[in-house]
């Protein structure tokens, strides 16, 4: 297990970076998020631009942009994506070339 999956899962919960409660019915309600801000290499990166742009996707249902720790970089952006159920032939690869498209067109740095 690499050390990224054990920090995003730590004490056997997944760390998204959400603040969040559960209602008495047992729903989990999320509120905000500790930051919306990821500093990669220097650079402030909006978690929220990032996920708007990969929403852009027709085969996106959901997604969310956390801040991992990473050796080189100090931090880098996780995006968390929750495919629609038609889209069985969406890879990563497809949606990552919508986030590398917004790079190149200086929308995220």
């Amino acid at each position: 297990m690499t050390t990224l999956v054990r920090e995003l899962w730590e004490s056997g919960y997944m760390h998204t970076q959400d603040i969040a409660y559960i209602r008495p019915d047992g729903y989990i309600k999320i509120t905000d998020r500790l930051k919306d801000v990821i500093k990669s290499g220097g650079e402030w990166i909006s978690s929220l631009e990032i996920e708007t742009i990969l929403s852009l996707h027709p085969s996106v249902a959901d997604v969310s942009v956390i801040g991992v720790r990473d050796k080189q970089w100090g931090e880098r952006p996780l995006a968390l994506v929750v495919l629609k159920p038609n889209a069985q032939e969406t890879s990563a690869d497809d949606i990552k070339a919508i986030a590398e498209k917004a790079v190149e067109r200086g929308i995220i740095p």
